[in-house]
């Protein structure tokens, strides 16, 4: 399948006896944007650690690019960059001194590249400003400057947003979909900021306990997504009682905000109005929705917990 860029079988690191990734098979297609999430702990950057090659499997295959033998794969691993559990930086160099570091060591010809990285990353006008002063949003920026130094086919960042500000968000998040649109970079992408992924993953894996529970596209999300009722009223529990005793239903749930989600009745909001309205609760708001990422990332989870 010449469209799939990484693809991995029976993928498992172990540390001792303890296996921390469990038989993984993930594949990426050409071109998109995957979401690769999970719990802290889940084994997100182990695996991408594997398949950058900086950590060894303890079992299984990783393909890259079409190439599954040792040497192919090292070979392949040239056209990855990278940005895995934060950027190793030297912080007594600017930031166009890092970069030169870096052009040398993996022999990229030119400076211009320099130049051209920094301004896509928004650090173009650091100047002498060693690294050590940089704020943490400015160091991932940097690391991120790194990671496409060589203008990689596969751009693999782990937690990429972390310390950035709203407007950096933004920025990184037009970045991504810039470099995967126009440049048709693929990019895996790991993050616990569900909502910043689902604004521009293409595909998702979701890992749990080591383990990958499912990898489905943005489309196949919106399809199961659960539909449900967000109401908001000015009695909270007598509006629970009156769900449970008069309209009969126990399929709910309660958010620490008190918004009450309601997964029945969805194609008749109008009965849980009139019910609560006749028994005394005021509605402030009754809204028909469909799950997000994180809600849906939030059941899975909780069904393979069980």
């Amino acid at each position: 399948m010449n469209d799939v860029i990484v693809k991995t079988k029976h993928m498992t690191k172990k540390y001792g006896k303890h296996k921390v990734v469990k038989d993984i098979n993930m594949h990426v297609q050409k071109g998109s944007i995957y979401g690769f999430i999970g719990l802290n702990g889940a084994g997100k950057s182990t695996c991408l650690r594997m398949i950058a090659g900086l950590t060894d499997v303890s079992r299984g295959t990783i393909q890259l690019f079409n190439e599954t033998n040792k040497r192919g794969v090292n070979e392949a691993r040239k056209r990855i960059g990278a940005m895995i559990e934060g950027p190793d930086l030297y912080p007594h160099m600017t930031a166009r001194q890092n970069l030169e570091v870096v052009r040398m060591q993996r022999g990229i010809p030119g400076k211009d590249c320099i130049s051209h990285t920094l301004k896509q990353v928004g650090l173009e006008d650091t100047g002498k400003k060693k690294v050590r002063t940089f704020s943490l949003g400015m160091k991932q920026r940097l690391g991120i400057a790194i990671a496409l130094l060589s203008s990689p086919e596969l751009l693999i960042l782990d937690e990429p947003i972390n310390g950035l500000d709203p407007v950096g968000v933004v920025e990184m998040r037009q970045l991504l979909k810039d470099l995967s649109e126009e440049h048709g970079v693929t990019i895996i992408i790991s993050s616990h900021i569900l909502t910043e992924v689902y604004h521009i993953a293409t595909h998702y894996g979701i890992i749990h306990h080591g383990e990958l529970i499912e990898q489905c596209t943005r489309e196949e999300i919106e399809e199961k997504s659960q539909a449900y009722i967000c109401l908001r009223a000015d009695d909270r529990e007598k509006a629970v009682t009156i769900i449970e005793e008069k309209l009969d239903e126990k399929n709910y749930e309660v958010l620490e905000d008190g918004t009450i989600k309601l997964y029945a009745y969805v194609d008749n909001p109008k009965v849980v109005s009139r019910v609560l309205h006749e028994n005394g609760v005021f509605i402030e708001e009754l809204t028909p929705k469909h799950d997000t990422l994180e809600g849906y990332f939030t059941r899975l989870v909780k069904g393979a917990s069980v």
